[in-house]
């Protein structure tokens, strides 16, 4: 059975980024005979858009208005990641560059997508480093060209 991975933003709290990860992943279950993770990296401007900091701002109404809006943040956090618990299949989280290129090597094929995944103002070397990942077939999902 081959393997596939998926590289997007499925970490973000946005309903577009989680369902069409969630999407694509049972699609290529289902239609390709395949196992199908989507890779466990998550950029480091996606854990701090989605942090409950109220700390992020530096003004002090902001921060006040921050911590007012933590319990409701807390419960829509729990709320996406239940659903991503139920839905998804992952592989081992990501820590450091040699161990994101170890496991773009398990796959047989990696799929890379969304758009903002090749956004450089947002990513670090992600897509270009599964895109150049040793001897494996690549695909890209929902790209945008302008």
């Amino acid at each position: 059975m081959k393997r596939v991975g998926i590289l997007t933003f499925h970490s973000a709290n946005n309903f577009g980024a989680l369902l069409q990860a969630v999407s694509l992943q049972k699609t290529i279950v289902e239609r390709g005979n395949s196992e199908c993770e989507l890779i466990d990296y998550e950029p480091e401007f996606i854990r701090k858009d989605y942090s409950i900091s109220p700390f992020k701002n530096k003004h002090p109404k902001a921060i006040i208005r921050s911590m007012l809006r933590i319990p409701d943040k807390i419960k829509r956090n729990s709320k996406f990641q239940a659903f991503r618990e139920k839905n998804t299949v992952y592989s081992n989280q990501c820590q450091s560059e040699e161990n994101f290129k170890s496991i773009c090597n398990s796959f047989d094929e990696i799929i890379v997508g969304s758009d903002q995944v090749w956004n450089y103002n947002l990513t670090d070397l992600s897509a270009s480093l599964a895109m150049r990942a040793a001897s494996l077939r690549r695909s890209s999902s929902s790209s945008r060209t302008r």
